[in-house]
């Protein structure tokens, strides 16, 4: 809630682009920072390779790797680059 008023975490969306031949992905957060990218499916891995631009123009680098997991379960796992290494920022996982 902001202001007493409830507003979106993220805000986005999944698009063909026709240029890559590829899916990507673009959504802003409510924190005003604009994430794009683009998405694949490998080895039953729904991979994400975004940028993430901040409201004060620093960038990251993040990957998102979402894995079924069972009948009714993803693994969600996040990677943010930091000094050329992926790191393992956060995993969670969904039940649907």
């Amino acid at each position: 809630m902001v202001g007493g008023k409830k507003y979106p975490y993220t805000s986005g969306i999944y698009l063909w682009n026709p240029q890559l031949k590829q899916i990507v992905i673009s959504y802003s957060d409510a924190e005003g920072a604009l994430t794009t990218g683009t998405v694949n499916l490998a080895n039953e891995v729904f991979a994400q390779d975004l940028q993430v631009i901040y409201p004060s123009g620093q960038i990251e680098k993040v990957q998102a790797k979402l894995t079924h997991s069972g009948s009714d379960r993803y693994v969600n796992a996040i990677y943010r680059l930091k000094d050329g290494h992926w790191d393992n920022s956060w995993k969670f996982t969904t039940i649907n």
